[in-house]
């Protein structure tokens, strides 16, 4: 048991080496900031198609290389990724008449990290 217990402690002290900089110093904590959701997203029908468009702040579009566009399940909580967009706008088509169709949209920041989703929104398609 005392042999397992300086293993482990000569184990541990590796590992805290192994993690301090050229300095000796700790690593600095990691951080950083999610894109903020769209918002005011608005779902407008045709006969087989919806089209979305959503508001995002002015000063940070330069900070956004595109938006993602999600199908929401209501009944089972799932979300499906449909496609991206790099405005605020998309049109999705070839939908089915008289489905209604739920959608949350997201923004991903030049990184490539995505912020949160937007509210849901969901609308029939005109038959």
């Amino acid at each position: 048991m005392k042999r397992a217990a300086i293993l482990l402690s000569a184990m541990i002290m590796a590992f805290s080496i192994s993690c301090s900089n050229e300095h000796g110093e700790s690593p600095t904590a990691f951080s950083f900031e999610a894109p903020e959701a769209p918002s005011d997203l608005a779902l407008t029908p045709g006969s087989t198609q919806m089209t979305l468009e959503w508001s995002y702040p002015a000063e940070l579009l330069p900070g956004i290389s595109e938006f993602r566009i999600y199908y929401y399940y209501e009944g089972y909580g799932v979300e499906e990724l449909v496609d991206k967009s790099t405005t605020t706008t998309f049109t999705d088509t070839k939908l089915i008449p008289n489905m209604v169709y739920c959608y949350k949209v997201s923004a991903v920041d030049l990184n490539g990290r995505e912020g949160w989703r937007s509210e849901t929104e969901c609308e029939m398609v005109n038959p």
